[in-house]
């Protein structure tokens, strides 16, 4: 799965992103070498938040316990071609995601689309709570995202709501097989999926020996 993403990650560089990230590579180089900062190039990664909301309350986190005091709201999609008719000679990779859930989003799939139709790799990170129907479930995968990272803190819905507060692991095991099921359905590649799992003191007795 490693090597896919990879080759993945090379099918989406242009001349352009190339000497780009020759340039950049070289400054890291050459900074090293010197002992001082020197840059040349322009960053071949982007973090995009579609969404500054959460569908849960995860004391950790600061949107979810509202640590966050900065006005919640959703990027609209006008606004997101924008940044990436800006940044597409040069960026690669499109993190689209930070502390919100992006798929609170509703414009996300066009989103993940107009990325995907300039080359650029899409990887996001979810909570898993928006696959509980057919058409959601094929809406990502037919939006080309090449990576999905969900989070799953628990194997029990007691030690998984421990900190995923408001979460129910049902939903999001349930999304999990839709995916896979319509991805072998479709005969599908992507999204390649990624379970995260934070080793806390009420789930960690749950990880293998």
């Amino acid at each position: 799965m490693y090597y896919k993403n990879i080759l993945q990650i090379f099918s989406c560089l242009t001349v352009s992103r190339t000497i780009n990230l020759i340039k950049t590579g070289f400054s890291m180089l050459v900074s090293f070498i010197f002992k001082k900062p020197i840059m040349w190039g322009k960053p071949y990664t982007l973090f995009i938040e579609p969404s500054g909301s959460c569908n849960l309350k995860c004391p950790e986190c600061v949107v979810g316990s509202g640590m966050l005091t900065r006005p919640k709201g959703n990027m609209t999609i006008d606004d997101f071609k924008q940044i990436i008719d800006q940044v597409e000679k040069h960026v690669i990779i499109i993190y689209l995601y930070f502390q919100g859930e992006p798929f609170l989003n509703k414009h996300v799939y066009e989103m993940i689309q107009y990325a995907r139709s300039k080359r650029m790799y899409v990887i996001t990170s979810t909570n898993g709570h928006f696959f509980r129907k057919d058409e959601q479930v094929q809406a990502l995968i037919n939006s080309g995202i090449q990576y999905v990272i969900i989070s799953m803190d628990g194997v029990t819905q007691d030690s998984y709501e421990k900190y995923r507060v408001g979460g129910k692991l049902e939903i999001v095991e349930t999304g999990i097989r839709k995916i896979v099921a319509m991805k072998k359905q479709f005969k599908k590649h992507t999204p390649a999926l990624a379970l995260q799992f934070l080793v806390m003191r009420d789930n960690e007795h749950e990880m293998p020996l």
